[in-house]
């Protein structure tokens, strides 16, 4: 870690919603996790094996893209994962749309299995990651959205 002397240099996380210690887990802070998901019961299985891995994280469900919207002008979370099977959407617009408007929001994509054309659609708009539910542990989506809450980061001596 950086001494009082040291210089630290960041990038790609400039705003006034900027949390530099809790982003990089300098603090015992709640990390805050937006997940749009339309199924209510899947979701909320994924969030209780989450809770059960750690507590320090906070997830908000919100049903569709409107109430992620909605969400999202009130409080810029930590990371959002999003189910890509919303109704009357294309998950490449949704992630297009989200993106636009939150650029530094990491989208993490959650489908329900591997789908190798999803995930390069969905990287190549601004994706962070793509992980399948089907068999997914909760510490590797925690890892995965502690990791890319802090990838931008550049830390310099």
């Amino acid at each position: 870690m950086p001494g009082p002397s040291e210089s630290i240099v960041l990038a790609g996380r400039e705003g006034a919603d900027y949390k530099w210690p809790r982003q990089i887990g300098l603090t015992q802070a709640t990390m805050e996790v937006l997940y749009i998901d339309v199924h209510a019961d899947s979701a909320q299985k994924l969030m209780d094996a989450v809770a059960q891995v750690d507590s320090g994280c906070a997830i908000r469900h919100v049903g569709g893209l409107r109430e992620a919207m909605d969400a999202l002008n009130h409080s810029t979370p930590d990371a959002a994962w999003l189910n890509p099977d919303l109704p009357g959407t294309k998950s490449g617009e949704v992630i297009s749309n989200l993106l636009s408007l939150w650029p530094n929001l990491p989208v993490i994509v959650l489908p329900a299995q591997a789908d190798e054309a999803l995930a390069k659609d969905a990287l190549m708009r601004g994706a962070q990651d793509v992980l399948a539910r089907e068999g997914l542990q909760p510490e590797r989506l925690l890892h995965a959205t502690r990791f890319e809450d802090t990838r931008c980061y550049l830390v310099t001596y």
